[in-house]
């Protein structure tokens, strides 16, 4: 008997499983319209605008419906990388616009959002580097990660009271944008001097990368820093970090023009690529209480050729198998010596490789694991170890001379 209800069972499911995949097959099927150009699906009666036939350019109208049905959505990349497109209207009645979907449209120049926009996608507009100006609608609710990352002539943004949601940061690597305000009676977010933070002030969440002046001081009971906060903030060489910080985001300062950073004693982790290619970073001071460096935390710190690593340190960088675009935490960093402190278990992947000036590692008897091509393109290395550790036989196994330590 169990074993018929059990056989009934699963056919049933097959059959519950079947249906519902004939009918995604359904709703997701793509056509194109009568005119020949727009290729869409239909999702509950309404066209998203999925693709097109012969790549627009100049400036292009969106239409507000395709063969009878009302174009409520313009869908993720359904014009990536139309090179020649200047400009976009919106039709009334669309709701979204999807993730990527005006990405490396280099040369759109304006953009209407029409009432009633609800959501812009992750990376929508991502790369627009000739987009000079947005106006938000107030409809709007979303605004998905880096929608607007790398629009280079954009001066600023408003965000109306409507908008309850901000991916990361959606305005990193603007190097025109001054700043970034915000409707007064927002429930979310909040602008300060130009900066924009959660209602609380808890959370910076994006810093306008053309804002003037070298120097910025984060306000006091800030706890977190956003990820891409300041993300391509070239002209920002100094930032102080209040005592009430915690975390500080993924990639928060990449690509910074930073020269040293002391970060706060309330931090026990750096995130991954948190200071990835500020290549004039020369120097970095860490908390006492720092446990973990993430992966690719200085990946490309040129400038950098010392740091003091704090005791309690336990990681630098990942531990695993090694992915495709996978980058270390030091590598190709300007380290030219590391002093690895007791306590210390794991190395790594990747995580001074290529520091070509890095002559010698010394590495303490703690460390258990060293992950793949940890030290490769350091031609010039030793590794200092005591006799009979890990670190003694990694240097065996790898050919990396090595000095023992009394």
């Amino acid at each position: 008997m169990h074993r018929r209800l059990l056989a009934g069972g699963t056919l049933g499911m097959l059959a519950v499983l079947l249906a519902l995949f004939m009918a995604a097959g359904v709703a997701e099927e793509e056509r194109t319209d009568a005119s020949g150009q727009w290729k869409y699906v239909l999702e509950e009666a309404c066209a998203t605008i999925t693709g097109y036939v012969e790549e627009p350019g100049g400036d292009l109208v969106i239409p507000g419906e395709v063969d009878g049905f009302a174009v409520t959505a313009v869908g993720e990349d359904a014009l990536l990388g139309c090179v020649d497109l200047t400009g976009v209207t919106f039709p009334d009645g669309l709701v979204s616009i999807g993730e990527g979907a005006f990405y490396d449209c280099e040369s759109l120049v304006s953009v209407i959002f029409p009432d009633g926009l609800h959501s812009i996608g992750d990376y929508a507009f991502m790369n627009c580097g000739r987009l000079v100006a947005v106006a938000f609608p107030d409809s709007l609710a979303f605004i998905g990660d880096r929608a607007f990352a790398n629009c280079e002539s954009l001066p600023g943004a408003a965000i109306p009271k409507s908008v309850v949601t901000l991916g990361a940061n959606p305005f990193y690597g603007g190097g025109a944008m001054k700043r970034i305000d915000v409707a007064a009676d927002n429930p979310e977010y909040v602008s300060v001097d130009g900066v924009l933070f959660d209602k609380e002030q808890k959370t910076l969440v994006a810093y306008p990368a053309g804002k003037p002046g070298k120097a910025y001081a984060i306000p006091q009971g800030v706890l977190h820093i956003g990820e891409n906060a300041f993300t391509g903030c070239s002209g920002l060489t100094a930032v102080t970090f209040p005592d009430s910080l915690l975390s500080i985001g993924e990639s928060a300062f990449a690509s910074c023009g930073l020269i040293s950073v002391a970060l706060p004693k309330g931090m026990t982790s750096i995130s991954d690529w948190t200071f990835s290619d500020c290549r004039g970073l020369t120097g970095v001071t860490f908390p006492g209480g720092l446990v973990s460096i993430g992966e690719a935390a200085f990946f490309w710190c040129a400038s950098l050729t010392e740091v003091s690593f704090p005791d309690g340190l336990v990681s630098i960088g990942k531990i695993g198998s090694r992915e495709p675009f996978e980058f270390g935490a030091f590598q190709s960093s300007g380290l030219t010596r590391v002093f690895l402190p007791d306590g210390l278990q794991f190395i790594g992947n990747r995580t001074f490789k290529n520091c070509a000036n890095l002559s010698g590692a010394f590495i303490p008897d703690s460390v258990t694991d060293i992950g793949e091509d940890a030290f490769v393109g350091c031609g010039a290395l030793a590794i200092f170890a005591a006799e009979g550790c890990f670190a003694e036989q990694y240097a065996k196994e790898n050919g990396i001379p090595y000095v023992i330590l009394d």
